[in-house]
């Protein structure tokens, strides 16, 4: 079935911003049940890389935008305000254009006869489905 345009109810195709539940994963690879912890250590070892990779891009993508906006601003005094409109149009000063929008993710605790596994499992899983969306200017 080929949906005609005016039909549309999106005006946006928000499918790019879709995450994929990892839940499934840990069930491949048995990280909640399995009684050798290697995997466990593994996949939290590999979880807290990716988060820290992605919190320090951040970072240093926050850092870029704060110091164009300043100079931005800077050059704006310099020339008694005829800068005003490069300010307005400087990408890399302006927010992004998804920082008004709300990432809604569906979650749920996993849980383990190892309650320690729950524990670390939970909050890694959802700080890495959550950095890619901050990353690209999710604002909430």
């Amino acid at each position: 079935h080929i949906m005609k345009r005016h039909n549309a109810r999106m005006t946006v195709d928000w499918t790019d911003f879709m995450v994929e539940h990892l839940s499934k994963w840990w069930g491949e690879l048995n990280v909640l049940v399995d009684m050798d912890k290697h995997m466990f250590d593994h996949t939290i070892h590999m979880l807290r890389e990716y988060i820290e990779q992605e919190a320090e891009e951040i970072i240093v993508s926050m850092d870029a935008t704060m110091d164009a906006a300043i100079n931005a601003i800077d050059a704006a005094d310099a020339d008694d305000g005829e800068n005003t409109t490069r300010i307005r149009n400087n990408n890399e000063s302006l927010p992004s254009p998804l920082h008004p929008t709300i990432g809604i993710i569906a979650y749920q605790t996993y849980s383990s006869v190892f309650k320690e596994r729950e524990k670390l499992l939970s909050p890694h899983s959802l700080a890495a489905t959550l950095m890619p969306l901050i990353r690209i200017g999710f604002g909430r």
